[in-house]
């Protein structure tokens, strides 16, 4: 797998729409492109999925929009109080 380290203008964009996300376009040893979203630590017990996979990058935003905008993190019931 690789990864690349100049985003495409779409990706680009995308990122600074969903700053609590790290996107990134990763090639399978195919070649094949495969776009990917994970939910940055900050943003964890927001109700928002953790990892979500797209073939495009288009497709991958339209994923991200439905769960609409983050929400303040509930509390961890392991956490300290």
């Amino acid at each position: 797998m690789t990864y690349e380290l100049n985003p495409s203008a779409a990706l680009y964009r995308a990122r600074r729409e969903f700053t609590h996300y790290e996107l990134m376009k990763v090639h399978d040893p195919s070649g094949s492109p495969e776009y990917i979203a994970v939910l940055k630590s900050n943003a964890l017990h927001t109700g928002h999925a953790v990892l979500v996979c797209a073939g495009d990058v288009d497709e991958l935003g339209a994923v991200l929009r439905a769960q609409g905008p983050p929400r303040l993190p509930r509390r961890s019931e392991h956490r300290a109080r």
